[in-house]
C-alpha cells in the first residue's frame, strides 16, 4: 500500500473448459474438480462476471 499498488486476484481452479477432456486421460476427465472445495470444477460463466467486475476501473 506505501507504494500505491493494488492488487486485485481471482485464482479459481479447477475450472472446466472445453478442451478439458483432449488434455487428460479418460479416468482423469471422470475425477477433475473433485479435490475442489465445491466437490466440482467450475464452470467459465460462473467466474466471468467476478473477472470482469475486478478488471473494470
Amino acid at each position: 500500500m506505501d507504494r500505491g499498488i493494488r492488487v486485485n486476484r481471482v485464482a479459481p481452479s479447477p475450472v472446466w473448459i472445453l478442451l478439458g477432456p483432449a488434455m487428460f486421460p479418460t479416468e482423469k476427465v471422470e475425477e477433475f474438480g473433485t479435490q475442489a472445495p465445491m466437490g466440482r470444477e467450475a464452470q467459465p460463466d460462473e467466474i466471468a462476471p467476478s473477472t470482469f467486475f475486478r478488471a473494470c476501473p
